[in-house]
């Protein structure tokens, strides 16, 4: 986040989407809770803003190995059971196991783990996420928060309708770094 304003401009665009979505990489990295906090004054708000459900790309389950996972009644995607259709007999029962684990852990957190397909590079569809969010859970609005692989492919597929980019004014890196070499 890169100002106070656009925080809030975040949290204003959070609370008008139906869900959020986010990577494992973003989840692991920045520990969200893609709620609805604080967000942009309103000429009319009646109560407490609706909270969007939080959804997880996670291709490989990565979310069985972190630690501290703060979302609440999260939907994730995963193509783990879709990769692994050649699965050996050795590797079957650990995989199975692995699933089961990811799928107590977002139960406890109030959520659903399910399986999707698989897309050209070897990743969940997105395609196919998008489509289950709508027909499985009445998702009309999707808000794509990152990271930068998920916006990546929602622009190269044409799943994204606008995009809204906040930068914050300043320089990284020294004098160099904004010199010409």
């Amino acid at each position: 986040i890169s100002s106070k304003c656009s925080f809030r401009l975040l949290h204003s665009l959070r609370a008008n989407h139906d869900a959020v979505l986010i990577g494992a990489n973003t989840l692991a990295i920045d520990s969200p809770r893609l709620n609805v906090r604080e967000q942009l004054p309103q000429r009319f708000q009646f109560g407490e803003p609706s909270q969007p459900r939080p959804v997880v790309v996670d291709s490989n389950l990565r979310c069985v190995d972190i630690e501290a996972i703060r979302l609440e009644r999260p939907i994730f995607f995963s193509s783990y059971l879709s990769k692994s259709i050649s699965w050996c007999d050795s590797e079957r029962e650990s995989k199975l196991q692995r699933w089961t684990t990811a799928e107590a852990r977002i139960r406890s957190l109030g959520g659903d783990l399910r399986s999707c397909g698989l897309d050209a590079e070897g990743r969940c569809d997105l395609k196919e996420c998008f489509e289950l969010l709508a027909s499985q859970y009445g998702i009309r609005t999707l808000l794509v928060e990152g990271g930068a692989g998920i916006l990546q492919s929602c622009l190269e597929l044409g799943l994204a309708d606008q995009a809204v980019v906040t930068v914050r004014p300043c320089f990284l890196g020294g004098y160099n770094s904004m010199t010409r070499q």
